[in-house]
């Protein structure tokens, strides 16, 4: 009988050393080279079908999965850099300006309870 280094649960962990190949699947290396070509995002969709041999898009699909990274940069996509949010704000102030003074009021009126 088989020495037994650990017990978690019902479950017998083995600890002996074993080379790295013959922990890790084929198919570890298929997902991994996907996904790795995924998030270099140097190439379509439809090349790294190819190159994986993925037969369908429905496949493929769970290779693909958001990080935080593209999160950032889908935030991005939506905000003002800048230049955008400094012409934006000029044109607020040119038709602002074109307002009469009791309309101006009322903009400013407004503003400062939104703004409470």
């Amino acid at each position: 009988m088989k020495d037994i280094d650990q017990i978690v649960g019902s479950k017998i962990i083995d600890t002996e050393e074993k080379p790295l190949w013959s922990l890790i699947s084929s198919h570890s290396g298929r997902r991994s080279f996907t996904k790795n070509l995924i998030d270099l995002g140097t190439m379509d969709y439809q090349t790294i079908m190819k190159l994986s041999s993925h037969k369908t898009f429905s496949q493929f699909s769970k290779y693909i999965s958001v990080i935080t990274e593209d999160v950032m940069k889908s935030r991005k996509l939506y905000s003002m850099d800048s230049d955008t949010s400094e012409s934006y704000q000029n044109q607020l102030l040119s038709e602002f300006n074109k307002l009469s003074e009791d309309n101006k009021k009322i903009i400013l009126g407004l503003t400062r309870s939104l703004n409470k």
